[in-house]
């Protein structure tokens, strides 16, 4: 029986290969005779290849998100950063205006 198997976890590859199993179980697969989980962290069997995308394209979604999560922050900083000024010099000028910086 043919199962599709991607990779999730922390970094998912875009792929969805179909993996040729001799039985399975509830929890589990059996891909030359060794018991695979079929949740796992890193490996996850699907039944169709639609299914199998549908978990791939949840897990892009995730990225991308978390992602525009952290952009959003660094230009939050950078931001920041661009905006600073050094007090010093602008004490300096407020006490003597006629001063070039």
């Amino acid at each position: 029986m043919t199962k599709y198997m991607v990779i999730l976890g922390r970094w998912p590859r875009a792929q969805i290969t179909p993996i040729e199993c001799e039985r399975e179980s509830e929890q589990s697969v059996y891909v030359n005779g060794r018991r695979r989980g079929k949740r796992t962290e890193y490996e996850n069997y699907f039944d169709s290849w639609e299914e199998a995308h549908a978990a791939l394209l949840a897990a892009s979604t995730e990225h991308l998100a978390i992602a525009r999560a952290r952009l959003q922050k660094a230009q939050g900083f950078h931001g920041n950063v661009k905006g600073m000024v050094n007090n010093e010099t602008h004490a300096n000028q407020a006490k003597d205006p006629d001063s070039q910086p």
